[in-house]
């Protein structure tokens, strides 16, 4: 489903499923209201917002996509809020590309890459999340992003590394609420603390999402 060219319109209560392209992009200007949908199982991301769309992407459920539940490119600056992000292929959320707009109050989980992904020029407000369950960490930061990640609950698994450079790295522990699972002797405990799991090494292209073929739409 494609919206652009300033486009509008209400994109309500639908199953969106094994799309070959995106399963929403919304480019050029479009600005839609994309609630209550299923987005699912698509060979590219669930819903992209690029060449400066907006859009309110509010209450979907978006699920087993190939590229990011949601990728945020070229000045899109969407609202997307109160959505289930889950069980990807990839990040869960992707900003990059002078991405912007605002992520807020979505549970984000079980995503194989990244819960949040974003890489150089993405600007995103990323704020009031649950980010949980990530094979792939739950951030994944460029030192070269210039987002806003606070008020976030963040479950960290020690086996999945958040990638995040040393420079963010106490930005985001002071704004956000990181909670440590450890595993002892089978059982699964969960604290809060200062500990630092991330690499210090960062290629976000290359460990924590992959690009979506967002010029490749209308073929």
């Amino acid at each position: 489903m494609l919206v652009c060219d300033n486009a509008k319109g209400v994109i309500e209560d639908n199953v969106i499923a094994c799309n070959g392209r995106a399963g929403i992009a919304i480019l050029s200007g479009g600005d839609p209201l994309v609630m209550a949908n299923k987005i699912h199982d698509g060979m590219d991301s669930g819903v992209l917002v690029s060449e400066r769309g907006r859009g309110r992407i509010e209450e979907n459920d978006i699920f087993g996509n190939r590229r990011a539940g949601v990728a945020i490119l070229k000045e899109g600056a969407p609202l997307v809020k109160r959505n289930k992000i889950h069980d990807g292929r990839d990040s869960g959320v992707l900003v990059c590309e002078n991405g912007k707009g605002s992520v807020v109050d979505n549970d984000i989980f079980a995503n194989q890459m990244a819960g949040v992904a974003i890489g150089r020029g993405g600007a995103s407000r990323i704020t009031g999340n649950i980010i949980r369950d990530g094979n792939g960490g739950s951030l994944c930061l460029s030192a070269h992003s210039r987002g806003l990640i606070s008020a976030n609950v963040i479950h960290q698994d020690p086996r999945a590394a958040m990638q995040v450079p040393d420079g963010l790295m106490s930005e985001v522990k002071e704004h956000n609420l990181i909670r440590y699972a450890t595993v002892d002797d089978g059982a699964t405990y969960t604290e809060t603390s200062p500990r630092a799991s991330c690499s210090r090494s960062v290629t976000p292209q290359a460990r924590c999402f992959s690009m979506p073929r967002s010029n490749a739409l209308l073929v």
